[in-house]
C-alpha cells in the first residue's frame, strides 16, 4: 500500500474463493483498473483512503464506474485525517472529508481512530457520534475496541447511519467470542 499498489491481490482471492463471506479490499488502490480487478475476483467491495483525501474526483468516477461498491476509508489522528498508511497527518477534518463524498454514491465510510486502535482501551463515541450526526453516508466504526461492553454501547447509539463496526485485538486477544458479539449486534 505504502508504494501505492496492492500487493497481495492472489492471497486475498484465494481466500474469496475459499470462503463464502463478503469481502471489502482497501490499501494502495489507485486506478480504475486495479478496482476492476478486485471486481472482477468477486470482491464485493473497494475501500480507498488516501486517494479519498488526495484526489476527490478519482472517488467520484469510481463511484459512477461502480455503484454502491466503493467505500472511503478515513483514519483520524485527533479529529484529523491521517494518510499514506497513518504516516501523514493532513490538514482536513474527518467531517470535511466526510461530508465531501455526500451525494456522490459512497457506499459507506470506515472510520477508524488511530489513537484507539489496537490499544484495547475503549472506542472514541464522541468522535464516532460527531461523524455519524455529521453525514447521511452510512459508517463503520474502527479503532479501539475492548470488550462486548463497547459493542453494547455503539449499539445503543441507535444511530440509523451506523452500518457495522470493526474489531481485531480484541478478537484476537480473546476478549470476547465473534458470536457473542454478532448476538450483541443483531
Amino acid at each position: 500500500a505504502f508504494n501505492g499498489n496492492p500487493c497481495n491481490q492472489k492471497i486475498i482471492f484465494e481466500i474469496k474463493k475459499k470462503t463464502n463471506c463478503n469481502l471489502q479490499v482497501g490499501g494502495g488502490i489507485r486506478s480504475i483498473k486495479t478496482i476492476e480487478e478486485f471486481f472482477l475476483n468477486s470482491i464485493d467491495r473497494v475501500i480507498l483512503g488516501t486517494i479519498a483525501k488526495n484526489n476527490p474526483q478519482f472517488v467520484i468516477e469510481a463511484c459512477k464506474k461502480f455503484p454502491g461498491r466503493i467505500v472511503v476509508g478515513i483514519d483520524s489522528k485527533d479529529n484529523m485525517v491521517a494518510v499514506e498508511g497513518w504516516s501523514k497527518t493532513s490538514s482536513i477534518t474527518t467531517v470535511e472529508l466526510a461530508k465531501r463524498y455526500e451525494g456522490v454514491g459512497v457506499s459507506s465510510i470506515i472510520f477508524t481512530d488511530i489513537n484507539k486502535d489496537g490499544l484495547l482501551k475503549g472506542m472514541n463515541f464522541m468522535q464516532i457520534v460527531h461523524l455519524l450526526d455529521s453525514t447521511k453516508i452510512n459508517v463503520i466504526a474502527s479503532g479501539g475496541v475492548s470488550s462486548l461492553d463497547d459493542l453494547k454501547k455503539l449499539k445503543n447509539l441507535r444511530k440509523e447511519n451506523l452500518e457495522g463496526v470493526i474489531s481485531g485485538k480484541a478478537i484476537y486477544e480473546g476478549k470476547f467470542i465473534i458470536q457473542d458479539a454478532i448476538e450483541i449486534l443483531c
